[in-house]
């Protein structure tokens, strides 16, 4: 499951390394979302697109889909980058990229992450481990480890570095 797909290049990605895996695609935006269509549909890759809302579906309203359940993938490349950063960001960017996909409030900026951390036990298997992989922002990659290794059910969680050596990647498996 890739939570706040986007564009769904994610959910594509992995598909093409593993077709036989079930795919699913949820956002909030229905824009996106027809994106996301457009894009699987020319790649051929088959994708279950969701409109949904991250932190409706901790609160359980609504309901998650049954059909998607258990997931033991779960991605996002959610909003990371706080506020006050807006002005540093290339006008490139701010132009094709909707805002609500790229910012959050600076007094917030891991609550994506907590929320993804909270539907945890409510997507995965009892039988099998949850892995999670997710983009976030450079300065925050440390804090979002520790989200997950606070959760009870926290195995590991790792930084990774993008290509230039920032901290910008988590993965973080739970049982």
């Amino acid at each position: 499951l890739d939570v706040g797909c986007g564009t769904a290049c994610i959910p594509l990605y992995i598909g093409h390394a593993y077709p036989s895996w079930a795919l699913y695609a949820m956002d909030l935006s229905l824009q996106a979302l027809a994106y996301a269509e457009e894009n699987a549909c020319s790649s051929g890759i088959p994708v279950q697109l969701l409109q949904g809302d991250l932190f409706a579906w901790c609160e359980g309203l609504p309901a998650l889909p049954q059909f998607i359940l258990p997931i033991d993938l779960l991605t996002s490349n959610p909003p990371y980058i706080p506020m006050r950063d807006q002005s540093a960001m290339r006008p490139n960017v701010l132009r094709s990229e909707p805002a609500e996909a790229l910012f959050v409030p600076n007094e917030d900026p891991l609550r994506y992450y907590r929320a993804l951390i909270t539907l945890v036990p409510r997507i995965k298997s009892s039988q099998s481990p949850l892995t999670l992989y997710c983009e976030t922002h450079h300065e925050l990659a440390n804090e979002v480890a520790q989200l997950c290794w606070h959760a009870e059910t926290c195995l590991s969680a790792q930084v990774f570095t993008d290509l230039s050596g920032r901290e910008r990647f988590v993965k973080a498996t739970f049982r």
